[in-house]
């Protein structure tokens, strides 16, 4: 599985290359469900369905896991959210 995780990584990335922009509602995660209290923490509609969809598939067994092969490379390409304001943000 590891090999199709790479493959994977490296499409989305391919894809981030492509795009001005990520779409989709950034939220901050409520304090009370983070795991760890270092930093906040956000949720992005449209990365949350991509992972979902890896999840459902099998290519990852984790939201967790499948967010580790969405979101860097989109922050390779400073697509991230960086400066958070309110408490919902359209993209």
């Amino acid at each position: 599985m590891q090999f199709a995780q790479e493959l994977f990584s490296l499409f989305m990335l391919a894809i981030a290359s492509q795009i001005a922009e990520v779409g989709g509602i950034t939220t901050e995660q409520p304090t009370a469900n983070r795991e760890s209290e270092g930093g906040r923490q956000y949720h992005n509609s449209f990365f949350t369905a991509i992972a979902t969809e890896i999840v459902e598939i099998g290519l990852a067994r984790t939201m967790e896991e499948a967010v580790l092969l969405i979101v860097p490379a989109f922050a390779h390409y400073d697509l991230l959210l960086t400066d958070f304001s309110g408490e919902e943000v359209t993209f």
